[in-house]
């Protein structure tokens, strides 16, 4: 007889136990029974937990149990894990900050105190009052001196605020130490810098010297020994320690966070990247530290913080024996590899090691005590500082300092396989084939570059130097190739930005009649065609001009290729240099890459391929000057567009960087201004605008103004408009009555005070960046007068209008009404129109830039006035030269384009992704965007690259759509696989993979369409 065996169940079976466990699985009465037992092994468990620790505490060895036949228990002790997170509310603009763990102190007061955690005890931190800097003797007298020679020549008020803020009022001014105080001492103590004036150094700076061991070529010869002396160096715990001393320490983020965002469109989450401290390598560095056991006796917060020649050694070398000159340069290259690491074994002393272990406790600004355990997360540098970190050749044959890709598979760039390969080959230490390969060089005297020391090393271009980093902190666990994150001014800018223009330059005198268009390129700036003097700014600035100036001069095929190519270059820069990034502009700049990195293929294996492009002047210039070529040769060098470079490899790691250690304004090596810092909040401006209304200085008489310019058509019914205008905003209209004209009784009750308006020639427009700043514009009619609006349309296609400010008024108004006479001031700006492009496709599908001209001037919507609160920002118009001239001779151009790439914010406003922007601005952005996909059919170039395209402001048309990709009519290839199947072809039979020139689709320019795109 089987049965169920829970109490109340009557289940039984009389043969076997077939079908129990089925019953079991069912039978309420056996579940119930089964959870009580649990829960009575839990208890148990529990009590023998609590008598084990009860017989920790006590004095007296007392067992459990006093019956020794009675079986131990399973379960010895009971672990509980607690969370302790905290996420804060979501601000007005839907971010808010999700901790791991509370945070004790946090500087940007987003987190009120009553949420702080209190399991430390406060304390008032002391007065600390800075050491001068050299020459002064005191901060009182530095303060004084700093704020005489910064800021304007013409002391204002604004600079004698900073007097009393920054001087008068700082902790370590003291009126004392200006007794016998003389301007002129001091600042001759500041140009006194004479060679025999000893410098005295501050804080703990070490000087010592630097000792090198010099290979000999001889086994039985030992290596000779080199002192360089005058290595000046300060330690970097007493960094730290100095800088928790600092004023600035108050500012620090001491426990990292994620940052969430809520769309205020459609409620989605999705995390934001910033700053370093909101980063995941932080929040992993946090955790890991968490997790490791606590010092013995120590109770305190734990928590990451980012760790911030005298003889020649060529006389030493050149007595060597039997050294070839290649082989002399790898010594060369050897020994500056050695001295670099062995400075940075001084650094990375035992003091640091021992931080860096067990941690360091300091006081912090609010006065706690913490442990603080330096990390390092980033080390910014450029490709020849890269190299010697890494320990790797300069552009050897594995020139990438994070994964061993081979230099000749660079090209692959952004496809799948390359995409793979820098996760699967990543760069890990190889010690022992370095420690091998100095034993040949220092024990059995072979060269440096020799065949016994490059088998030893192996592959993946390494050089025989022991590299510090990996020594020291490879052990606890320290990624040395990991921190050398990309460097966008040297790698983009000023490298593949550059190499790209210099090639058009190259491709521009390839053409027939190259001279005259290169100097129609030298008319848009100083020695931009002959990339003179240029600085990243520069190159900066020529990226976002670019595409009106190279249009049309490439025959039409190849110009096709060029504006998109230089389109997806300017959204991608847009895109990489973004100061704060969300989930989805990542994913967008993921898209944009693969974009263009096909296009830069498509554009090297057609474009390229059809045009001999030789040395530029410049270049020549330079190879005869240092190769000492005789210039009456007349011989140019082929030169050819090469993507086989570590500086476009390195464009397929930004996503990777920026989701690690957050955007790259974080570690660039490029110098940025203190006073760009992210704000906490959504900034609250004053006022919308500034406008000098006390400025009456240039008063105009509105009828002496009419009568001296009456054959202008641009002050045809100036003043019905005028009124009409004055009308629309006092009566608080709404955006339907734009263009409704008033009865002349509602005209005559409007009355300018004294028939004058005030002319002024700047007015400030405020707004708040993407990203969370406080910034303006300035509009001037004379320099920057184009400025950009909402689009009042019903339905529109493009979310702005644009205009041209002809003058910025302001004049007192009586308004004569019912009842005693009411006077207002008003601001008002008189602008002439701009309308978009008939016929023209533009936007991000098609890759183009959207066009736009003046309205004619016959039209009575031709010139209007303008509310300065309706003012966005100044639009950034670049004339559109190959439509020529016009026909005035006050409007120099015939079209013009808008410049969406002229910054970060102002290319963001194209896309409704502007996290600090105006939830109106967003909704309407994204509505241009999802009305014309819904009205549009689905092309084939969305089903080949995905549904990214709908992330983005799109390409206004209809029926041509499938035209508009970026080649001006080539689809992308479907298949990344077949992508690489195609390269792989072309490098065998070196033939090109692209269509005959005859088979590209006529301009989308050309499309037989009577609507209005922009």
């Amino acid at each position: 007889m089987v049965s169920c065996g829970a109490l109340h169940c009557t289940w039984e079976r009389n043969t076997d136990f077939r079908g129990l466990s089925r019953h079991r699985s069912t039978c309420r009465y056996y579940q119930r029974a089964s959870t009580l037992a649990t829960q009575k092994r839990r208890d148990r468990a529990q009590e023998s937990t609590l008598q084990h620790l009860t017989s920790q505490f006590t004095a007296a060895s007392i067992t459990t149990s006093s019956n020794p036949n009675q079986p131990p228990r399973r379960i010895q002790r009971v672990l509980l894990t607690l969370r302790d997170s905290l996420q804060t509310a979501f601000s007005v603009i839907g971010l808010c900050r999700q901790y791991p763990r509370w945070p004790s102190f946090e500087p940007d007061k987003f987190v009120p105190s009553t949420l702080l955690s209190k399991s430390c005890p406060t304390t008032n931190p002391p007065r600390r009052v800075s050491e001068p800097p050299f020459p002064f003797p005191n901060m009182t007298i530095y303060r004084l001196m700093t704020w005489m020679n910064s800021g304007s020549h013409q002391k204002s008020e604004t600079e004698v605020m900073h007097l009393v803020k920054d001087v008068i009022h700082a902790e370590d001014f003291n009126p004392r130490d200006l007794e016998g105080f003389s301007v002129r001492r001091s600042l001759h103590a500041l140009d006194d810098h004479g060679e025999h004036r000893a410098v005295t150094f501050l804080d703990d700076w070490v000087e010592l010297d630097i000792t090198l061991d010099i290979p000999t070529k001889s086994k039985d010869d030992p290596s000779r020994s080199f002192s360089i002396p005058g290595f000046y160096y300060r330690p970097l715990v007493a960094v730290i320690r100095s800088a928790f001393t600092d004023i600035q320490a108050s500012a620090f983020h001491l426990f990292p966070f994620k940052r969430l965002w809520k769309d205020p469109l459609d409620g989605h989450q999705e995390c934001v990247f910033d700053e370093l401290y909101s980063s995941d390598s932080w929040l992993e560095a946090q955790e890991e530290l968490q997790r490791q056991p606590r010092e013995h006796g120590c109770s305190l917060e734990r928590y990451a913080c980012l760790a911030p020649k005298s003889d020649n050694i060529k006389d030493v070398l050149s007595t060597l024996p039997r050294i070839s000159k290649s082989g002399m340069a790898a010594l060369h290259a050897h020994c500056r590899q050695d001295l670099f690491h062995a400075c940075w074994k001084h650094l990375l002393d035992a003091d640091f090691l021992q931080a860096y272990h067990h941690g360091i406790v300091l006081q912090c600004p609010d006065g706690i005590l913490r442990r603080v355990f330096p990390r390092i997360f980033t080390y910014s540098a450029d490709y020849p500082e890269k190299v010697l970190i890494a320990m790797i050749k300069d552009m050897g044959s594995c020139p990438c300092p994070r994964c061993l890709i081979p230099k000749t598979s660079f090209d692959l760039l952004g496809l799948f396989g390359d995409m793979r390969d820098r996760l699967v080959k990543v760069r890990t230490y190889c010690l022992a084939e370095v420690i091998k390969a100095r034993r040949f060089i220092y024990k059995f005297g072979n060269t440096v570059d020799g065949s016994k020391v490059r088998t030893a090393l192996g592959e993946g271009s390494w050089v025989p130097t022991v590299n510090a980093f990996a020594e020291t902190l490879g052990p606890l666990g320290f990624d040395t190739f990991r921190m050398l994150v990309i460097d966008f001014m040297h790698e983009c800018e000023l490298a593949t930005w550059k190499a790209l223009f210099t090639h058009l330059i190259r491709l521009l005198y390839a053409l027939p009649g190259g001279d005259g268009l290169v100097a129609f390129i030298c008319k848009f700036a100083n020695n931009t065609s002959e990339i003179k003097k240029l600085a990243a700014w520069d190159f900066e600035d020529i990226l976002q001009c670019a595409m009106p100036i190279f249009e049309g001069l490439f025959p039409e095929d190849h110009d096709k290729i060029v504006q998109s190519l230089l389109y997806r270059f300017a959204q991608w820069h847009a895109l990489a240099k973004l100061r704060i990034h969300s989930e989805t502009t990542l994913s967008v700049l993921d898209s944009t890459f693969t974009r263009l990195s096909h296009q830069l293929r498509h554009f090297q294996d057609f474009t390229c391929a059809v045009f001999t492009t030789v040395e530029l002047p410049r270049e020549t210039a330079a190879c005869e000057h240092s190769n000492n070529r005789d210039p009456s040769s007349g011989s140019r060098k082929v030169k050819k567009f090469n993507m086989n470079t570590y500086k476009y490899h390195a464009m397929g790691d930004y996503l990777r960087s920026i989701r690690l250690f957050g955007t790259i304004d974080s570690f660039t090596s490029q110098i940025v201004c203190d006073s760009l810092n992210v704000p906490v909040e959504l900034p609250e401006f004053k006022n919308h605008h500034y406008i000098p209304k006390l400025n009456c200085n240039n008063p105009i008489h509105i009828f002496t103004f009419l009568h001296e310019h009456g054959d202008d058509p641009a002050v045809v019914a100036f003043i019905p408009k005028l009124k009409d205008h004055i009308l629309y905003r006092l009566r608080q209209l709404d955006v339907s009555h734009c263009d409704h004209t008033f009865t002349d009784d509602e005209h005559n009750s409007v009355i300018i005070s004294d028939n004058r308006l005030y002319s002024v020639q700047t007015m400030q427009v405020h707004y708040t960046t993407y990203d969370l700043r406080r910034e303006y514009d300035n509009i001037n009619p004379r320099t920057h007068s184009d400025v950009m609006v909402l689009s009042g349309e019903t339905r529109p296609q493009h979310p702005y209008w644009y205009a041209r400010v002809l003058g910025i008024y302001h004049m007192d108004i009586l308004l004569n009404v019912e009842g005693p006479f009411k006077t207002h001031q008003i601001e008002v700006l008189y602008v002439r129109w701009l309308a978009p492009l008939t016929g023209h496709h533009s936007g991000m599908k098609c890759a183009r830039l959207p066009k736009i001209a003046f309205v004619e001037d016959t039209d009575s919507d031709a010139f209007g006035f303008l509310d300065p609160t309706q003012v966005i920002r100044g639009a950034h118009l670049i004339p559109a030269f190959s439509s020529g001239r016009g026909t005035t001779s006050l409007y120099n151009w015939e079209v013009y384009c808008v410049g969406i790439f002229v910054d970060c914010d102002m290319f963001m406003r194209y896309t409704h992704y502007g996290i600090g922007h105006p939830t109106a601005l967003r909704k309407l952005t994204k509505d241009c965007a999802d009305a014309d996909l819904a009205d549009s059919p689905e092309s084939e170039e969305d089903e080949t690259n995905g549904d990214w395209e709908s992330n983005l402001q799109p390409c206004e048309g209809d029926s041509e759509r499938e035209s508009c990709d970026d080649d001006g009519g080539e689809e992308v290839q479907e298949d990344v696989d077949d992508d690489q199947e195609d390269f792989k072809q072309d490098d065998d039979s070196e033939e090109s993979s692209v269509n005959d020139p005859d088979d590209v689709p006529d301009d989308i320019e050309d499309a037989d369409d009577d609507r209005v795109y922009f």
